[in-house]
């Protein structure tokens, strides 16, 4: 399958690959109100989401998705959604081209979210990467595949702390390559957006907790 579009985190003026997490950061589906359609072959999950840190708590900045509710991914079965505000913010939506060119007719349009400002009460770790030192086809990219590396730290949403991981995750890609990708192969079999986050936690917790050690 093809790469997928991670979430992303703005921290400190830029904008970072969130690549994994050892909890729920949100539930997205929850707070849309049903689970939308997939953007492209590379957005299964049907949204792109980015955070940041509002006031020192993690929030929910920008949110991209669509307006044609999942029903088994049969275009004979999709059904077009009428998206709701989030935290008091309206939707933009407008026209796909991609899909306006294709289908004039169609009812496919991309809704986004801008400023939505809304806070989570996560309570975790997430891990945020930018300057891709290795792009892996097929399902998310991880941790070790970013030579900047930050590890995150929240409780009830607000920021505790940071930790720098760029040269542990250089190490695991220098001593333990071979075995790495073997297993995060393993993880990544599924193209359905639940078991690919849930496989985004095994490997948080299999590998970075691993490398502590």
């Amino acid at each position: 399958m093809s790469t997928q579009v991670h979430d992303q985190f703005y921290h400190k003026d830029e904008l970072f690959d969130l690549t994994a997490t050892n909890g729920e950061l949100a539930n997205i589906y929850n707070i849309l109100g049903f689970r939308p359609s997939r953007i492209c072959t590379g957005c299964h999950r049907g949204y792109i989401a980015v955070y940041e840190i509002l006031d020192n708590t993690v929030a929910l900045g920008y949110l991209e998705t669509t307006n044609v509710l999942s029903l088994g991914g049969s275009k004979s079965k999709m059904e077009i959604f009428e998206p709701k505000p989030i935290n008091n913010v309206q939707p933009s939506i407008s026209e796909e081209e991609r899909v306006k060119e294709r289908d004039p007719n169609s009812l496919y349009r991309k809704v986004e979210y801008p400023d939505t400002a809304l806070k989570l009460s996560f309570t975790g770790s997430i891990v945020i990467g930018d300057s891709k030192v290795w792009n892996r086809w097929g399902d998310f990219q991880h941790p070790w595949h970013y030579e900047n590396v930050l590890e995150l730290h929240f409780e009830n949403g607000v920021f505790i702390r940071e930790i720098d991981l760029s040269t542990l995750v250089l190490h695991i890609r220098e001593k333990d390559e071979k075995a790495m990708r073997k297993e995060v192969e393993a993880l990544s079999e599924s193209l359905y957006a639940d078991k690919m986050i849930k496989n985004r936690e095994q490997v948080y917790g299999n590998w970075l907790d691993r490398a502590y050690r």
